[in-house]
């Protein structure tokens, strides 16, 4: 059976319904690795944030808009110790938090299974929601990339939070790329 991978953003959820190896592995990195952010600091935050996306990966939450309104009342603003913090609670912060997170722990599932396949790079397609002038669609994008270099930089950022502006996917919280296997010729 070939492996399917998604082609940008909006794909992650079908795709990872066919594709059990990716999903497995996105519930394993989910369950196992720190979520880096202020949203989400406190440990019984982040775990809230965990189920909910294991929730929607396993299609127990049947949309991202779901997703969105789940995260905010169950992450409320109100039972944050950055409650009065407008800069992490500004409008949309909760799509920007499930969109970043589903996208990471795609990727970072995508990348860890390419490097245990022994793959050296992967290709990040174009996006058909990509912004034109932003930096991942500018110098990621219909591009050849190193899986170790993204996959460092990709937990460096969302995992570890030492954020920096070197080019890692997704890029920033509305990136639409996704990784997948170089096309074999």
């Amino acid at each position: 059976m070939e492996e399917i991978y998604a082609n940008d953003f909006f794909d992650i959820i079908v795709i990872v319904n066919k594709n059990a190896l990716i999903k497995d592995k996105i519930v394993e990195l989910i369950n196992l690795k720190n979520i880096a952010g202020k949203v989400i600091e406190e440990k019984k935050r982040e775990l809230i944030l965990k189920k909910i996306l294991i929730n929607l990966i396993n299609n127990k939450i049947s949309s991202l808009e779901e997703a969105y309104k789940i995260t905010e009342t169950e992450l409320n603003q109100q039972s944050s110790k950055y409650k009065f913090d407008k800069n992490v609670f500004k409008t949309g912060w909760a799509e920007r938090l499930i969109r970043t997170q589903l996208s990471r722990f795609y990727n970072q599932a995508v990348l860890e299974i390419l490097i245990k396949k022994g793959e050296i790079n992967c290709y990040i397609p174009h996006s058909k929601f990509e912004k034109s002038d932003s930096n991942c669609s500018k110098f990621l994008s219909n591009s050849s990339q190193n899986v170790k270099i993204l996959l460092e930089r990709l937990v460096k950022n969302y995992e570890d939070g030492n954020w920096d502006n070197q080019l890692k996917i997704p890029n920033h919280p509305h990136c639409t790329h996704v990784i997948m296997p170089l096309k074999k010729e």
